[in-house]
């Protein structure tokens, strides 16, 4: 009962239900990792650029309207960010290979562009877009810890919970007992 009850409301801690102890936390994180995490997404939040020292950036020629000017130039910008780059945190790099954007034979996300018709607008648009791809898996990634309110309401459903089975079993016990009891004839 008190597993349903958790389970509906509080999807996002399956590992709170699996221990049955309101404080644990998932395994390979610590509370210090938690806000170690928790900082690194404030920042990495807080600053909407990627390093272009770890990218691979090519153009390429663009399709769609424009006219001729999508046919003489190369518009299209292309991004590639290795895994391995130290702008990406490592526990948030299994959320990273889950993403459409992720290129398996290169270990690289890649992100494309061609909704401008210069380069520079298509090449922000593309580092905009691995931004928040990166900052989407990172929050994913960091497990939540339920609030003391939530904590407060599971203890008191877990000490229902033992009420109600105690209650259950002492019915258990008396049925037994009465199966047993010898007859007066």
């Amino acid at each position: 009962m008190l597993r349903q009850y958790v389970e509906r409301n509080f999807l996002s801690l399956p590992y709170l239900i699996q221990s049955r102890s309101i404080t644990s936390i998932p395994p390979g994180w610590t509370l210090s990792s938690i806000d170690d995490a928790k900082r690194w997404i404030a920042n990495f939040r807080g600053h909407k650029a990627i390093k272009k020292e770890d990218i691979e950036v090519t153009f390429a020629r663009s399709s769609g309207p424009g006219g001729q000017h999508v046919n003489t130039t190369n518009s299209k910008a292309v991004v590639k960010l290795p895994l391995k780059s130290p702008q990406i945190p490592s526990w948030a790099r299994n959320a990273l290979r889950q993403s459409p954007s992720y290129i398996r034979s290169s270990d690289s996300l890649q992100t494309s562009s061609m909704t401008s018709r210069t380069q520079g607008a298509n090449l922000d648009e593309c580092l905009s877009k691995l931004h928040s791809i990166i900052l989407k898996a990172a929050m994913e990634s960091v497990p939540t810890l339920p609030s003391a309110e939530q904590q407060e309401r599971v203890k008191e459903f877990q000490k229902k919970e033992q009420v109600q089975r105690k209650e259950f079993k002492m019915k258990r016990k008396n049925v037994k007992r009465g199966r047993s009891a010898k007859w007066d004839d």
